[in-house]
């Protein structure tokens, strides 16, 4: 966090105190970064909780709003999509705010104006379910892992930046399983006890010749320098 933010909480948490709120109608931000959302475009998002998060997007030339539906714990995680598709912004978050990972679904958001829409997951275009977001710090633990061997090191986002399906890691993702799920039934416990592996392997070929998902080209998340992210 850096020291504006802090800031800013202490200043907010104080005017909470003496029964001011007004001034803490939007959460300072605790992060700002490049997101890939087609290939080679970048826009600037604004972070403004650290776990379950709303976001503010600079998008085509005013800023588009992403506020999650309810408050915790009833809420979904933070997105882990957020793409772009014929000129309007869409949005992934997975909802586990009930017991039980069979309970686990992803919900779809599609922009309009400049807030989003909640939509069908048959709704949302296939080729643009990608899970982009992979914010540094306190995740960047989520994004490397050790194999199925010592020497085998796993990027995740390389994973989901290739879609290979002939990649044994590929298979166990959950960029595939959001696929599966996409295509079958919205649960996530479900998914990772149906999506064996035979299966999966000829479940994500069929599923990336028919709908041609896009490739991102690198899906890093680099910050946004300092007094650029005033929007």
């Amino acid at each position: 966090m850096n020291a504006r933010s802090a800031v800013a909480r202490f200043c907010c948490a104080l005017l909470m105190v003496l029964g001011f709120t007004s001034g803490c109608s939007k959460d300072p931000s605790i992060g700002c970064y490049y997101v890939e959302i087609a290939p080679e475009k970048f826009v600037p998002v604004q972070f403004n909780r650290d776990y379950r998060t709303d976001m503010f997007i600079e998008y085509e030339g005013r800023t588009v709003v992403f506020k999650l539906p309810g408050r915790y714990p009833d809420e979904p995680n933070s997105a882990s999509t957020l793409m772009e598709y014929e000129g309007r912004l869409y949005v992934i978050a997975l909802d586990a705010s009930k017991p039980g990972r069979d309970a686990y679904y992803y919900r779809f958001w599609r922009q309009k104006d400049q807030t989003f829409e909640e939509i069908e997951a048959k709704e949302f275009p296939r080729s643009i379910a990608i899970l982009n977001i992979w914010r540094p710090g306190r995740f960047t633990q989520l994004r490397y892992s050790t194999g199925m061997t010592e020497d085998d090191k796993i990027d995740q986002v390389a994973l989901i930046r290739n879609l290979d399906p002939e990649d044994k890691y590929f298979l166990n993702s959950y960029q595939a399983r959001l696929w599966y799920m996409l295509e079958n039934r919205n649960s996530l416990g479900w998914a990772e006890r149906e999506f064996s592996w035979e299966e999966a392997s000829m479940f994500l070929h069929e599923y990336i010749e028919r709908y041609q998902p896009v490739k991102l080209s690198s899906m890093e998340m680099r910050p946004v320098p300092e007094g650029e992210c005033d929007f």
